[in-house]
């Protein structure tokens, strides 16, 4: 006998996810999406690191890349996400692959953010 406690939420289902998310808000007024590969996993999965805000309060500095982190960069900064004046919130989710309850958290999370609600 086999159970499980959550129905799969495949990792290519979390890619789509991402690349809707980048192609609606690419040029939206409102809100900025920054995507970049903050590393590879071992079978050689891209592990993503998203940047998600309004688009009020933004700098015209970048983040740091940091040693290590983000082989797509190839050590051009200027791929970096840009920097924002107020405060960060880091949502980390689907840290390890029976976590998929994580990933329905995390699509919540981001139907919240982007529904037209004030």
């Amino acid at each position: 006998m086999f159970w499980a406690w959550t129905y799969p939420y495949s990792f290519e289902e979390s890619l789509k996810k991402t690349q809707k998310l980048m192609k609606k808000y690419a040029d939206d007024e409102r809100i900025y999406i920054h995507r970049e590969v903050l590393n590879y996993s071992r079978e050689g999965r891209p592990q993503e690191l998203i940047t998600f805000t309004a688009r009020d309060k933004i700098t015209e500095e970048r983040e740091d890349l940091i040693e290590g982190l983000f082989p797509e960069a190839k050590g051009d900064p200027s791929t970096r996400p840009f920097k924002f004046d107020k405060p960060t919130i880091f949502i980390s989710s689907r840290v390890h692959p029976g976590e998929t309850p994580a990933s329905f958290v995390m699509e919540g999370i981001w139907n919240f953010l982007t529904a037209k609600h004030e």
